[in-house]
């Protein structure tokens, strides 16, 4: 691909993820040097026996069949991208399964929005295509998104991402068993593993997709169970102002720097997928024991959105004159 395509398409991190990432390959390396047996000797205790087991994948993908229709616009946000490759016979069949171009637009994004949200599992790994994750099953929030908007640009309907770093890592600590140092460290890789949302152009408007973690990760945070067309960045989670950026493409730069952390930690990253597996679990039982509906009015019911609440109060430092 040419330079001035890959700029066209946003394959360039935009300046407030070059900031992120230029930030963290100085921390990583820095820590790294710095702190070099411990960052290692997850790695040596790791391999003997690994503690994470990947989940089988719980569907079939179905044939392709040569003359399925798909979108082979080379228009914005309908085109493949770096890990989108909504051209791919896999992602064509499953839309087709799925219900593209017999369904509404609507309907057919819900169905591939429930599709990825139910059937990709979370897993710490770095960026792949959307061909592999449906091989796969599993994936981060990234990979997870990547799928979904493959999906949709296959049948026909403008997709894009919108990215963004979220403001409180406690959950990766949660995950990572991490404090002291461990903690700083899962908080550098929260930096370089982004977050985001996709938003889809429907009859006129774009809606978003937020599709999130998983429903049985969500139950085991005690998080609401996250639809299609729901606000939920600003609301059930919060994100730093900076950070968002709304994007063609995952642009290149982050499956660098995540292959680094990869390399350098897979004992603690092995850990951190065993934790997520074991969470998940949780979280099904609770969903089993509840459920999913009645899980989901009540923790709705219970938590109260993340929104910012103005406060009037008189500010003697403060005067005005006429």
């Amino acid at each position: 691909m040419r330079p001035w395509e890959m700029i066209e398409r946003g394959y360039f991190p935009p300046k407030a993820i070059r900031r992120r990432l230029i930030a963290g390959c100085f921390f990583l390396l820095k820590f790294s040097v710095l702190n070099l047996k411990s960052v290692r000797r997850p790695v040596r205790a790791s391999r003997p026996q690994k503690r994470y087991v990947r989940p089988p994948r719980p569907f079939q993908i179905p044939a392709y069949h040569a003359g399925m229709k798909y979108c082979d616009s080379n228009e914005r946000y309908l085109r493949p991208t770096l890990y989108c490759n909504s051209h791919a016979p896999e992602i064509i069949a499953l839309a087709h399964q799925l219900g593209a171009y017999r369904k509404s637009d609507r309907e057919y994004a819900e169905s591939a929005f429930e599709f990825v949200k139910r059937n990709i599992a979370i897993e710490l790994i770095p960026l792949d295509g959307a061909e592999e994750i449906l091989h796969r099953a599993t994936g981060t929030c990234l990979h997870r998104l990547a799928l979904l908007v493959a999906l949709c640009r296959a049948a026909g309907i403008r997709t894009c991402y919108r990215l963004y770093a979220l403001t409180s890592m406690d959950t990766l600590d949660e995950t990572l068993g991490a404090s002291g140092q461990g903690r700083q460290w899962s908080r550098e890789i929260g930096n370089l593993l982004l977050h985001g949302e996709a938003e889809a152009y429907i009859e006129g408007r774009w809606i978003v997709a937020s599709i999130g973690l998983t429903p049985e990760r969500q139950a085991s945070l005690n998080l609401p169970i996250t639809r299609f067309g729901e606000v939920a960045l600003g609301v059930w989670y919060s994100a730093d102002p900076q950070s968002v950026v709304l994007l063609e493409s995952i642009p290149c730069g982050l499956n660098a720097m995540m292959r680094f952390v990869y390399r350098m930690a897979p004992g603690a990253i092995d850990k951190a997928n065993a934790s997520l597996l074991e969470q998940c679990n949780r979280g099904r039982v609770i969903l089993e024991h509840k459920g999913e509906q009645a899980y989901d009015d009540a923790i709705r019911g219970q938590l109260k959105p993340h929104m910012p609440q103005a406060v009037m109060a008189v500010r003697k430092e403060i005067t005005f004159e006429r």
